[in-house]
């Protein structure tokens, strides 16, 4: 190491000391009284020396090196002037490349945070900001695809186990101050240190914790559940109220100082209200509404996070914000926010790109409880603008068969319908669900699963609409003129198209012309033997006789209806 200070000056005299591992005689200098004024007033010389040495590599090749300058940290932590070396165990701490010097400094950095005086709330917020600084470098274990108790076996794994020591040995850092602020007198500053310290424990819940798995399975939990409890425990300890964020708008002039990251506190959210970790201290004066409405952007967050356990995370958060609202229904002014709207896109985003097949599976229930936990025009307005923004075949048949079966609901029941299940908001519905992007040359066997729900709806209100409550019969000429003889017309053209590959590729021929030309349900037959490509081809003939033979009988129900 070099140093601009003289050869005699105290820093470069430790400097040459620990290089050659004279670590006693360091450690003399260091404690000697005629060295005191120079330990209180040349930190900023003294820390970047003695730091040099708190490294893994060191710890492995000169541990007695390491332990003196471990010794020596804690004397500059008790002795100099806490501002100063606060801001260099700050800097330490934010350039540290591995987990060993991180960790040495904590307990220095702890004895300094508790001589610096009460008027200096900020040197707290500045250390805390730093630690999770260094947290939020560390890498997240990749996406391994395990299920159920497979997913125990991701302690073992090497970069779990790194965040989790980590984690462990954070904790009693976090206790220090936890107890100090619960043994404090009320004086000026409390409201503030509870304000930082209750910041810092939520912001521990984000990355890189919130990247592990933290379901329990067979009474048996994973560490970071373990620590995830404790850091919800702590929190209780001094604070009540872990809703009070939710109304301090993230990216507002000074929110970044007293409100957590969106993603850290959607985690402690999860704790709560899925997991139940301390639910029964929280403040029972916030509606279930209120927590749905105010809680959608953290879900909205967690869900566009790369990394399959944080998304798990906002599936199970927004579970549990829709379960405590399904004795309500809530009204369709809430959807003037853009937050329902993100939602409803990023749902649906998961629901057909994840590539959990759980989580897929969960976002679809989620969803379908979104759509019925609204009155009748809120239920309208989620189903149409879906509608407007979902490509998926599968999804937009599921979305049809949802309004189907609210129609089945309360088409024997009422008196009077509703006017979103009738006239011209439900024409307009059906111009959705009718409406086919190529006309008679779309791809009918990608779209097989709407065209097949839309037409079970269309058959469904065609039989049990006995009064003409929907005022279905106003709109059969358009859909006979339209899509009715779209999809006809369709069925035939794919017919005769798939009759004509499957000949080419018996006898033999044409098979890369055929490769390159067809795509069935998403499916290329660019690598397939010529009996899987028939077997393909042969399934999408069944589909179309699938439909042709439902619009057959909705064109039944038609001719029935016009001769009662």
């Amino acid at each position: 190491m070099t140093s601009e200070l003289g050869d005699n000056s105290l820093p470069n005299i430790i400097a040459n000391l620990l290089e050659q591992g004279h670590t006693l005689n360091a450690l003399t200098l260091f404690t000697d009284n005629k060295n005191s004024d120079e330990v209180l007033n040349n930190s900023w010389d003294l820390v970047p020396v003695v730091a040099h040495y708190l490294t893994q590599e060191c710890e492995s090749s000169e541990i007695e090196v390491f332990k003196c300058c471990q010794k020596l940290m804690d004397i500059l932590a008790e002795q100099s002037k806490p501002e100063e070396v606060l801001l260099q165990f700050i800097e330490e701490i934010e350039t540290a490349k591995d987990d060993v010097k991180f960790l040495t400094l904590l307990k220095p950095l702890e004895k300094v945070l508790l001589r610096v005086p009460d008027k200096r709330i900020t040197s707290l917020a500045w250390c805390f900001n730093a630690v999770t600084s260094y947290l939020d470098k560390i890498e997240t274990p990749e996406d391994l695809g395990y299920v159920g108790e497979e997913r125990l076996l991701l302690d073992s794994n090497d970069i779990v186990t790194r965040i989790t020591y980590v984690y462990g040995e954070l904790l009693p850092f976090c206790d220090t101050f936890v107890v100090e602020l619960t043994n404090m007198s009320d004086t000026s500053s409390v409201p503030e240190r509870r304000q930082i310290l209750r910041k810092f424990l939520i912001d521990l819940c984000g990355k890189p914790l919130a990247y592990l798995d933290m379901d329990e399975y067979k009474n048996t939990k994973p560490k970071a559940r373990i620590i995830a409890e404790k850091l919800v425990e702590s929190f209780f300890t001094f604070s009540c109220d872990p809703f009070c964020y939710l109304e301090i708008e993230s990216g507002s002039d000074g929110s970044d100082l007293i409100k957590p990251n969106d993603v850290s506190l959607g985690v402690m959210y999860y704790l709560i209200l899925y997991k139940e970790i301390c639910v029964k201290s929280v403040p029972k004066v916030y509606s279930p509404v209120y927590l749905l409405h105010n809680c959608l952007p953290l879900v909205n967050k967690l869900l566009t996070q790369e990394g399959e356990f944080v998304v798990e995370k906002g599936v199970h958060l927004a579970w549990a914000l829709l379960r405590s609202v399904d004795h309500l229904e809530l009204s369709y002014l809430l959807l003037d926010s853009k937050h329902h709207s993100t939602f409803c896109k990023i749902l649906s985003s998961v629901v057909v790109h994840n590539q959990s097949q759980d989580i897929r599976r969960k976002c679809l229930q989620i969803l379908q409880t979104y759509m019925w936990s609204f009155e009748h025009q809120g239920r309208y307005l989620v189903i149409l603008n879906l509608m407007r923004h979902v490509r998926h075949s599968g999804l937009k048949g599921n979305i049809i068969t949802q309004y189907k079966e609210m129609l089945t609901r309360e088409l024997p029941n009422k008196q009077h319908l509703s006017e979103f299940y009738s006239g011209r908001k439900f024409f307009d519905l059906l111009e959705e669900f009718t409406r086919l992007e190529q006309k008679e040359e779309t791809d009918l066997v990608d779209e097989s699963d709407r065209i097949v729900s839309t037409l079970n709806l269309l058959r469904f209100v065609l039989l049990a609409d006995k009064r003409g409550d929907t005022c279905i019969d106003w709109y059969v000429d358009v859909l006979e003129e339209g899509y009715f003889w779209e999809v006809k017309t369709g069925i035939e053209m794919s017919k005769e198209h798939y009759r004509l590959k499957i000949k080419e590729v018996a006898e033999g021929g044409g098979e890369d012309k055929c490769a390159m030309s067809v795509t069935v349900s998403g499916r290329s037959l660019v690598e397939m033997g010529p009996e899987s490509k028939i077997e393909i081809l042969n399934l999408s003939l069944t589909t179309l006789d699938v439909i042709d033979s439902l619009l057959s009988r909705v064109k039944e129900c038609i001719i029935d209806r016009r001769t009662m």
